[in-house]
């Protein structure tokens, strides 16, 4: 391996997805980098002036003039983070993070390109970015003081980025950054945890992870990370740091890391643990762990080390389980809720039918009746001995022997009663509206009962009648 004399100043987060990079670099005066893995080079890029750089272990070349095509500066801001992916040889895609803006970097023609379309922005700062099969994805992202969880892809043929169809979000994170996740290019997976919303307490409290698998497209919870073992003391879960297989946390008393697929968490106890001084900057490829290195006494020279993943493993211990899985218990809670739920929905329409029944069963009793509805005769004498003509809402529960029931069973006495009463009338005296419902005098909010002139002058032939 290099020897330390070397410190890292690289400041920035660094993956691999395949056989594509991604890096996340926060410059000023539209500055930024590309990393090149393969070619063990560092570009960088000035749109300012137009020109370009290439630093390698030889040393420094350029700066090399860039054409510009269908680039607008004032479309990009002075401070600016950057997604790259590596295309082809010597070819990278450049998106600026939470402005949806797509550039083609082409090193051998020099060329700097506009590709999107893009309009709207301002929602997926720190997203996860990835390549999956030649298509650029982002999962989740911040902005407007939200935490999102949508995902999407760009589209070369529209030139804007779309939504991915068939997605259960709804079994996944609510909220999703890449403080803590990304893509495993080897499982085709992606594993996150569900961050906390914004302004919510940072302390270790629990939090969900899941995994979203490409094959079948489903989102899956795979446990709870508590933060409870001796294992977790020094754990900071905002300084997780994603490699393209394992995730490392620098704020270890030693190196740790969690590999995600097996659920075990690890301690490195080898001889290289300044190898791990630099996990930002630091990525996997195949069975190695990369580091670009930049010498701080010869900024114009760039190194890569590397770690083999077995020597890595070879030299840890098992600290433990970094996620308590779901288990049957789990899904029985929710099925006891569901349960619990049913028998409610249950209890509510069984009371409802009864509540009909009842109701049905005294409309039935009233249209039985051939000739007055039953109560009619002794509601009839009583409002016409009423100097006023009116009869009271309790007067009419008493009348109708409904004073003890509820208020609504009330009301749906009172209404069917009076609407039997006038259609009765109505069939043997051509008297529409007999019966009718006037406000109270003293408090606007309670109903009084009156009969019509018309009724009044049938109302003796009615009683005497019966």
């Amino acid at each position: 391996m290099i020897h330390r004399k070397f410190i890292c100043l690289l400041v920035f987060i660094f993956q691999l997805t395949g056989e594509s990079t991604f890096s996340q670099e926060v410059l000023e005066k539209r500055k930024f980098k590309i990393y090149d893995l393969e070619a063990k080079s560092i570009y960088k890029i000035d749109l300012e002036n137009q020109n370009f750089l290439k630093i390698n272990q030889e040393g420094s070349f350029g700066p090399f003039k860039l054409n510009f095509e269908n680039v607008k500066l004032e479309d990009i801001d002075q401070s600016i983070l950057v997604n790259s992916f590596k295309k082809s040889e010597g070819v990278f895609y450049v998106s600026v993070m939470g402005t949806g803006q797509m550039y083609l970097f082409d090193i051998n023609n020099r060329v700097f390109r506009r590709l999107d379309k893009t309009f709207y922005r301002g929602y997926n700062f720190f997203s996860i970015p990835f390549i999956r099969n030649d298509t650029i994805h982002s999962f989740g992202g911040s902005g407007f003081w939200h935490i999102n969880n949508v995902p999407t892809f760009y589209n070369h043929t529209s030139k804007e980025w779309e939504l991915l169809p068939q997605m259960n979000l709804e079994k996944g994170p609510a909220r999703i950054t890449s403080r803590f996740g990304g893509y495993h290019y080897l499982e085709d997976k992606l594993f996150s945890a569900e961050v906390k919303a914004p302004y919510a307490d940072r302390g270790p409290l629990p939090i969900s992870f899941f995994q979203f698998d490409f094959k079948d497209k489903r989102w899956s919870k795979l446990g709870t990370v508590k933060y409870l073992p001796p294992s977790f003391m020094q754990f900071d879960h905002l300084s997780v740091c994603w490699t393209g297989q394992f995730f490392f946390s620098n704020n270890f008393s030693a190196p740790h890391f969690i590999d995600p697929v097996n659920n075990i968490l690890y301690k490195y106890n080898g001889k290289d643990q300044l190898f791990f001084a630099g996990t930002k900057n630091m990525i996997s490829k195949g069975s190695y762990l990369y580091l670009f290195i930049q010498s701080n006494n010869v900024k114009d020279k760039v190194l890569v080390d590397s770690i083999h993943i077995n020597a890595l493993l070879k030299d840890s211990i098992v600290m433990g389980s970094f996620y308590e899985p779901v288990t049957i218990l789990d899904h029985i809670n929710y099925y006891l809720v569901g349960i619990i739920l049913l028998i409610i929905v249950l209890f509510f329409q069984f009371w409802e039918i009864r509540k009909y029944k009842i109701s049905l069963s005294f409309s039935n009793r009233l249209l039985k009746v051939k000739e007055l509805p039953e109560f009619s005769l002794e509601f009839l004498r009583f409002i016409s001995n009423q100097e006023s003509l009116i009869c009271t809402t309790e007067e009419l529960n008493k009348i109708l022997n409904c004073s003890d029931k509820s208020i609504e069973n009330q009301r749906q006495i009172r209404s069917k009663f009076i609407s039997m009463l006038n259609l009765w009338i109505e069939s043997e005296f051509h008297v529409t509206e007999a019966v009718s419902r006037i406000s109270s005098d003293y408090d606007k909010r309670f109903v009084n009962y009156t009969i019509s002139p018309q009724c009044l002058i049938v109302l003796d032939q009615i009683l005497k009648a019966k």
